[in-house]
């Protein structure tokens, strides 16, 4: 994994409902595949799929919360050694869940292979845990990091050209306003007043949320000094 760009937590964000979904989506699909594998399905039928699939969506959810509640803690450690704490986190949850299950499956005598061959289940349902973490995490990270890069560039993008407009509006609008003192100082006045709103808004830019009304304002506002700057 690369260095981080911000000071975020670096672990992705599990508590997001989409990831929460990703994780149990996940976590299904590992059953369908070992249905469907050649040997996989011998002995299945519906009941043994919907024990499989509520056991591996209860892990699924299970690892999700911890690695969601753990996120800042993990976050503060570097960052190999976090990702790899994280992913022996889920192992261990995967170890005391099949654990459970199957001391339960095996007090009530049910055969099966829950029931039967407890290391190679406990094992297995850990294995596959942690494989599926250590995939998910590094998507969600590369997603991450990919979305942070494209919304830096376009705000430096954005940056770099209001710098280059700004002093080439500022000059325009001066000279506008320096031509209407002797004709009109009303609008003068008032495109002095709609030019410093506008200018308080872009050195805000970025820095909170604006409510539609109030980018409509400001609109408007340029639009009234763009009506009266000498067209090019």
């Amino acid at each position: 994994m690369a260095t981080p760009v911000r000071n975020d937590p670096w672990l992705p964000d599990l508590c997001r409902l989409p990831r929460l979904a990703a994780m149990l989506g996940l976590a299904e699909l590992s059953v369908v595949v070992v249905a469907l594998a050649p040997g996989g399905a011998s002995g299945w039928d519906l009941g043994a799929f919907l024990n499989a699939s509520g056991y591996a969506l209860w892990l699924g959810l299970s690892v999700s919360v911890l690695l969601c509640i753990s996120r800042r803690w993990l976050s503060r450690m570097p960052m190999r050694a976090g990702a790899v704490l994280a992913v022996l986190l889920a192992t261990a949850v995967a170890v005391v869940a099949s654990s459970i299950v199957h001391l339960l499956f095996a007090s009530v005598g049910t055969q099966g292979d829950l029931a039967a061959g407890a290391w190679r289940f406990i094992g297995g349902s850990a294995t596959i845990v942690a494989l599926l973490t250590a995939l998910a995490l590094r998507y969600f990270y590369v997603i991450d990091r990919w979305q942070a890069q494209v919304g830096a560039h376009a705000r430096a993008e954005v940056d770099a050209l209001q710098a280059r407009i700004r002093p080439h509006f500022l000059f325009n609008s001066m000279n506008m306003i320096a031509s209407l003192l002797r004709r009109d100082p009303a609008v003068a006045e008032r495109a002095v007043l709609d030019l410093s709103d506008l200018f308080r808004a872009a050195l805000g830019a970025g820095e909170g949320d604006s409510t539609l009304a109030e980018e409509v304002r400001l609109g408007e506002r340029y639009l009234s000094i763009e009506g009266f700057l000498p067209t090019e």
